[in-house]
């Protein structure tokens, strides 16, 4: 009985397990097939996510390419401004440059004008070269009567006419000095080799107030003249004579609150010692017409000027 009772629950519990068995495989199923599906649906979803992540990462490659290009357009345009502004600035610095040159051209073709211009007036001043080269010399009249040759200043050398009469605009005032317009190779001292056997012939003038200007002006150029004769060999009747002549001079002293002047020519030798020989100093003076007569000057032996240094 026991056996039977036994057998009977021992098939139950068989059909039992069955149940429970077919039951759990059924779940089980269930499970795996959520399971899959999960799976499954977390695979799209992770492929959707990567096709996402690649759209994006698309969308960015595109949106970099996008800007890389426009960056690129940008440089390049950029580039190409600024090489048209570089052209434009070689174009205007070419053209400043050309207009420089052109300037300078210009400049330089007015210089030339300017300089075949001076060199035309050089050749017009020497056309009269003097015969003998002359040398103008300054003595301060403070020394007095103790001239040597270290006391002289030597102003001009004149081998032209023109030269001549150029340096009479730049002259230093006659009252105040002694002035000398010696042959080259003659200096102005009365014991000189050249002048210690010859004469002076004086012109001298009466005393002029020292504000009278008419008459200083005219001193002046009775001086301008007689120097010209002589740089121009004109102050003998004969040319030839002129060769004894060794020079002009003009001194100034001051007395009595008046001024003293006195003109002389330097003569070699006392060969030609008389007026007759000498040229007629041909101009008008108003006031000294008088002290240009050759007959009212002095003819002085040097040896007795010196008896008085």
């Amino acid at each position: 009985m026991i056996r039977i009772i036994f057998f009977v629950i021992n098939f139950f519990v068989k059909i039992f397990n069955r149940f429970l068995l077919s039951s759990i495989h059924v779940d089980f199923s269930d499970l795996r097939e959520e399971v899959v599906n999960e799976e499954i649906i977390t695979d799209k979803k992770e492929v959707v996510n990567e096709v996402e992540v690649v759209n994006e990462e698309l969308v960015t490659d595109k949106e970099e390419e996008v800007t890389d290009n426009e960056e690129i357009v940008n440089e390049e345009v950029i580039t190409d401004k600024e090489e048209l502004v570089t052209d434009k600035e070689e174009e205007e610095v070419v053209t400043d440059k050309k207009e420089i040159i052109k300037e300078e051209e210009l400049v330089t073709d007015k210089e030339e004008e300017v300089t075949d211009k001076k060199e035309e007036e050089v050749v017009n001043i020497t056309i009269n070269p003097l015969k003998s080269i002359w040398l103008y010399w300054y003595h301060d009249n403070n020394f007095k009567e103790s001239y040597t040759i270290d006391e002289f200043s030597l102003l001009y050398r004149i081998v032209t006419v023109e030269k001549y009469l150029n340096i009479y605009n730049y002259l230093p005032d006659i009252r105040y000095g002694h002035y000398y317009l010696m042959k080259q190779g003659i200096v102005p001292l009365l014991n000189s080799y050249e002048n210690v056997n010859g004469f002076t012939v004086d012109l001298k003038f009466p005393l002029i107030d020292t504000e009278n200007m008419e008459h200083l002006k005219e001193v002046f150029y009775i001086w301008y003249t007689i120097s010209k004769l002589a740089v121009e060999e004109r102050l003998f009747k004969n040319k030839t004579h002129s060769k004894y002549v060794n020079g002009v001079s003009i001194s100034c002293f001051y007395k009595k609150s008046k001024f003293k002047f006195k003109i002389s020519i330097w003569l070699r030798n006392k060969k030609h010692k008389h007026p007759k020989y000498f040229s007629p100093i041909n101009f008008t003076t108003k006031f000294f017409s008088h002290v240009i007569e050759y007959e009212n000057c002095d003819f002085i032996d040097n040896q007795n000027k010196l008896k008085y240094i």
